[in-house]
């Protein structure tokens, strides 16, 4: 059974192509495009694996890190 992974990056370009490595290993891939949005979706549906960039408008690294 292959993981559930949330990645939170400001960069669509890197995020696509985390995921697309991911995917391509079998594994469930949501996105996020700011902290806010990752540590919602986190919330509502906790991942098993989250990949997040640390320096991102709205709310950076450390502060989904805190909230989580």
């Amino acid at each position: 059974r292959m993981a559930k992974i949330l990645i939170i990056d400001d960069d669509a370009k890197m995020r696509r192509v985390i995921g697309s490595i991911l995917v391509g290993d079998g594994h469930e891939v949501r996105e996020a495009r700011n902290g806010r949005e990752g540590t919602e979706m986190a919330l509502q549906e906790p991942p098993e694996l989250i990949i997040c960039d640390v320096t991102m408008p709205e709310m950076n690294g450390h502060r989904v890190l805190e909230k989580l």
